[in-house]
């Protein structure tokens, strides 16, 4: 039902749903391996999952709620959850939800493996512009004051 891949190297793990139906339980059958896992970014991917099941119909059994929640524990943890591989019309669905607000979504595998080696990057000039926007303050505003023209 989950199919699982490591990238030491990168501290990525992915998972792939194997079922063409996702449901909450699936999420919970990958939650052993992620937790077993040291890997910062967990990567799920759903290129196999064409039907979420409805969570009007089986509301304990939809799996967004459950994404929802693992995505709440691993960032509580200091870790990223990341999907790829969604359907155009899973997609839409996502966004219209405005659940690519809450979840980081990307295109496919290659992408996510991607933002996830750029995590680093951008970290690090995150801090150079924090920072720079340290020294700055640490200076005194008067100094940029021009004279009036005359």
């Amino acid at each position: 039902m989950v199919e699982s891949e490591d990238y030491v190297e990168e501290s990525i793990i992915v998972l792939t749903a194997t079922e063409k139906l996702l449901s909450a339980q699936v999420i919970e059958m990958m939650k052993p391996q992620i937790f077993a896992s040291v890997a910062r970014s967990i990567v799920i991917s759903l290129r196999n999952v064409e039907y979420f099941v409805s969570g009007s119909l089986f509301p304990d059994a939809c799996p967004i709620g459950a994404l929802l929640r693992l995505n709440r524990i691993l960032k509580d943890s200091h870790r990223r959850l990341m999907l790829c591989d969604l359907r155009p019309r899973q997609a839409e669905v996502f966004h219209i939800l405005r659940l690519d607000e809450l979840l980081e979504i990307q295109a496919d595998l290659a992408a996510a493996r991607r933002a996830c080696g750029l995590g680093k990057a951008q970290r690090e000039v995150g801090l150079r512009k924090v920072n720079q926007k340290s020294v700055k303050a640490n200076e005194d505003p008067r100094d940029d004051v021009r004279e009036p023209r005359q």
